[in-house]
């Protein structure tokens, strides 16, 4: 039997040591996987947001979806099922793929439980043509018609003065919150204005601001105007 070539011996001695190297890699690569597993601690479900959640928003089921989760990644207070989550009310906006926590929305399945100290959410008429998403920052404006006197009404604006001409900002950063329906709305807030429903929205103020918009509602006409997300009256994530 002929004995094989220097060459041959040398391309098996470099192929066996090709072969322990990548067994070699491969094992410390498993061991570094395992140890990054043991310190993120064990997989747990969580409910995840699917698309940005507005404040105010009511959770529905195509809103989250469960993901598995390493548990040093999952926020203590994150929601664990799609039935703690589905009802609720969002008061602290969401961006997707964030976990959904007990803290950003409301502890009742109902609209009223969305809404933060200190604030209130009114029913407003539209007249701008806008159209705003709920999300969406706006400055609310009033104006009163005017006789040859002078102005008809002097309103309380929001900083608490009177306003001694035909239009002023009665409301500064409100947000704008889904009207889930026509039907469920009194759960919102107490107080309405007139005009067409059909293009009526739904902001949340700062309490102090209730009572002039509420006027202006009911005796002048109300125009919207976009603000910067920046100036919204609350905090959002």
């Amino acid at each position: 039997m002929q004995s094989a070539s220097p060459r041959v011996w040398g391309l098996r001695i470099l192929a066996a040591v090709l072969v322990a190297a990548t067994a070699r890699l491969v094992i410390v690569d498993l061991a570094a996987l395992d140890a990054q597993a043991r310190n993120l601690g064990p997989l747990v479900p969580v409910v995840i947001a699917r698309h940005p959640l507005v404040l105010g928003a009511r959770i529905r089921t195509d809103d989250i979806v469960v993901e598995q989760r390493h548990r040093s990644q999952v926020p203590d207070h994150a929601l664990r099922t799609v039935g703690q989550a589905v009802g609720r009310t969002v008061r602290v906006a969401m961006v997707a793929q964030t976990p959904v926590q007990s803290d950003n929305v409301s502890a009742q399945r109902a609209p009223g439980g969305s809404i933060a100290s200190g604030f209130r959410a009114i029913r407003i008429a539209d007249h701008s043509g806008i159209r705003p998403d709920p999300g969406t920052v706006i400055d609310i404006i009033a104006s009163f018609q005017t006789s040859s006197s002078g102005p008809a009404d002097t309103s309380t604006d929001a900083g608490g003065s009177h306003a001694n001409t035909p239009s002023s900002v009665v409301a500064r950063g409100a947000i704008v919150i889904p009207d889930t329906s026509t039907q469920n709305s009194h759960q919102i807030s107490g107080t309405f204005s007139a005009g067409d429903s059909a293009s009526a929205i739904i902001v949340l103020v700062r309490d102090r601001e209730v009572e002039p918009v509420a006027f202006a509602a009911a005796f002048g006409v109300i125009t919207i105007v976009l603000a910067p997300s920046e100036e919204a009256c609350c905090a959002t994530k």
